[in-house]
């Protein structure tokens, strides 16, 4: 969305005086929750970074991101006993997946959007995005 805007001649602007209030529900207070975000953030930048690239700078990019992934996976393992530096790790990697899984074709998932009797439904697939 912000790209296209940007694109289109919109300005995003900084408001540092600007407050924002939200009420996170519980369920998305969790780490599996957090990775599924990541993970589709990860899609969504994949995106980004597949859109005007041939076949070739889409393999290239997979397999940096996918580089990344197993050194964030690694981190994570190195540094396991210290559990807020284990699930950034883990987020990290997270995102390095879903950027591999979308440019490896796969569908994005969707992670908003849930009825409010299945807070924590898994996540499903969504549109592909072309």
């Amino acid at each position: 969305f912000f790209a296209a805007f940007l694109d289109a001649g919109g300005r995003i602007g900084f408001a540092p005086q600007a407050m924002v209030h939200e009420t996170v529900p519980d369920d998305r207070a969790r780490l599996g929750w957090l990775l599924r975000r990541r993970y589709r953030m990860g899609q969504t930048h994949a995106s980004l970074v597949a859109a005007g690239r041939g076949r070739a700078g889409r393999i290239r990019a997979a397999g940096i991101a996918a580089a990344k992934a197993a050194t964030c996976a690694g981190l994570a393992v190195i540094g396991a006993a210290s559990p807020a530096w284990r699930n950034r790790q883990l987020m990290r990697a997270a995102l390095h997946v879903g950027a591999v899984a979308h440019l490896g074709g796969a569908r994005q998932i969707e992670i908003y959007g849930t009825t409010p009797d299945r807070p924590d439904a898994e996540p499903r697939s969504g549109h592909e995005e072309g």
